[in-house]
Order: structure tokens, then sequence, then C-alpha cells
């Protein structure tokens, strides 16, 4: 049991190390976390479309990342709020980069 407990979690290990390599490359600014701004700020960033990428973390942290290159930071006040709203304002997802932790 031990064994196969291991085996999984080095499994998991490899895929999580390897989603990293996947995700895209970001201009940070300021520092890696970006600017921090509220929810609201947010939500009319990425119903505007001025976002290409988020990133949705399970701490309920959000990475935003706009066109020009700016990074922000908020935290969704439920989890999934944010995926719902990207379904809700690019349901094709062609337009906005989204990915999970």
């Amino acid at each position: 049991m031990r064994t196969i407990l291991s085996t999984i979690c080095c499994i998991a290990l490899l895929i999580c190390t390897s989603c990293q390599h996947t995700r895209p490359e970001v201009n940070a600014s300021p520092g890696s976390s970006g600017v921090e701004i509220s929810w609201a700020k947010a939500v009319t960033l990425i119903e505007t479309e001025q976002v290409k990428t988020v990133e949705h973390h399970h701490s309920r942290d959000v990475f935003l990342t706009t066109h020009d290159g700016k990074r922000f930071k908020t935290i969704e006040p439920v989890i999934g709020d944010v995926g719902r709203l990207i379904q809700k304002t690019d349901p094709t997802g062609k337009r906005i980069s989204y990915w999970t932790e």
C-alpha cells in the first residue's frame, strides 16, 4: 500500500511540474505576483477582455496578465467565481487563456 501511494505521489508531482512549463510566460510588474487589485476591478478587466491570461489557484488567488504585459493579483470571493466569469465572457476559450492550479 505504501509503495502504491508513493508512486501516485510521484506521478502527481511530475504532472504538476510539467504543467509549470506549459504556462504562458508573462511580464510580471512589479515583482512576480503583480499589482494587487480589487475583485471588482478584476471583473471589469475580464469582462472587457483586457486580459490575455488568467491563472487561478486553489488558494483563491487569481493572477491576470493584460495584453500589454501588466500583471495583477486579486482574490476571488468564492472558489470558482473566476471560472464562471470567464465561461460567460469567453465561452469558446479563444480570447482568454485560462488555467487552474
